[in-house]
């Protein structure tokens, strides 16, 4: 691992939140590290991922799974670089404030081994698990772990979803049943988690504990 060059990919996506913002992390870290005098961006080669962040401004057609269309191509775009860099053989450091890409992260290292179990910890002050079927806002930022777990969670449903505008998740399975993330198979694969900051909100439906708010 000493010996691994490492390769950053910056990936500037807004559209996962329901707030621009998400894209100005990169620009802080880089800035920090000038006031640190550190060389770490200037030792280390880059790509910038290609963005949609302007779609952040349309009008929302789809209220339980919005921009959903522009989060699987940035899902797409993020997935083909990762690819990239590890054929090329540089270590992904992937650098990103919109949640929502990270079921391109997964897609990426998964493609290149797809019959290898992946490991993913998640650092989050929520799940991240939520589906166009349990969610408050509809913003896909809070529902990139369901996708890639293949869960949907019917049965917390609080949203009527009409209809599947595109297929954003894991549809497949290696020979253990594992199911990961593609972004050739997309799918309304989600998961329910209910944000909130307040501790009375915790209830218990069956044997699952979530939050709600």
């Amino acid at each position: 691992m000493m010996n691994t060059l490492l390769k950053i990919i910056k990936n500037r996506s807004d559209i996962g939140a329901g707030t621009r913002g998400a894209d100005l992390g990169i620009d802080a870290l880089e800035i920090a590290a000038i006031n640190a005098d550190s060389d770490f961006f200037n030792r280390h080669p880059f790509v910038d991922v290609e963005t949609h962040n302007e779609t952040i401004y349309n009008k929302v057609q789809n209220s339980t799974a919005k921009r959903i269309h522009f989060v699987a191509a940035q899902c797409e775009r993020l997935k083909k670089s990762i690819v990239s860099t590890m054929q090329s053989d540089f270590f992904p450091l992937v650098l990103s404030g919109d949640h929502s890409s990270a079921l391109g992260t997964m897609a990426g290292i998964k493609s290149l081994a797809p019959s290898k179990q992946l490991g993913v910890i998640w650092i989050d002050a929520h799940a991240d698990i939520h589906s166009p079927y349990s969610t408050p806002s509809g913003n896909i930022h809070g529902m990139p772990l369901a996708a890639a777990l293949a869960q949907d969670h019917l049965d917390l449903k609080i949203n009527d979803v009409s209809k599947n505008p595109i297929r954003l998740g894991a549809n497949e399975t290696n020979g253990r049943g594992m199911p990961y993330a593609s972004a050739r198979t997309f799918g309304l694969f989600w998961g329910s988690g209910y944000r909130t900051s307040r501790r009375s909100d915790f209830r218990t439906i069956g044997n699952k504990k979530l939050q709600s708010s």
